[in-house]
């Protein structure tokens, strides 16, 4: 499954992939930085299917939150589960990143 977009009220919305490894990570660094480029300050990044994340999959998100952050925009997580939940917490993400229980609480608190 690669990497899609999606806009709910002004907020970009990117469907991570199963797995977001280093093959993965390029796609999905492709598709964000296009969003970003394009405008894109508010993001959530859907992590409900990713079952599978390595350093390169967070190397992508960090890179993402430095560009989206750099323009005084945010960028939080939902979806967060498993491996992902634990390979975030090892690395200590969990306190960079902002974790949301659904999408629609996402939203909400970018809106």
């Amino acid at each position: 499954m690669p990497t899609t977009t999606r806009q709910r009220d002004n907020v970009t919305v990117v469907d991570a992939p199963a797995t977001l490894d280093f093959n993965a990570s390029k796609d999905f660094a492709a598709v964000t930085d296009n969003e970003f480029v394009n405008g894109a300050t508010k993001f959530i990044i859907n992590l409900a299917s990713t079952q599978l994340i390595d350093s390169s999959g967070v190397g992508s998100m960090v890179k993402l939150y430095k560009n989206v952050r750099s323009c005084r925009g945010n960028l939080v997580l939902v979806g967060v589960h498993g491996q992902v939940k634990a390979i975030l917490r090892l690395l200590r993400m969990d306190r960079t990143f902002t974790y949301y229980d659904s999408e629609d609480a996402a939203v909400a608190a970018l809106s």
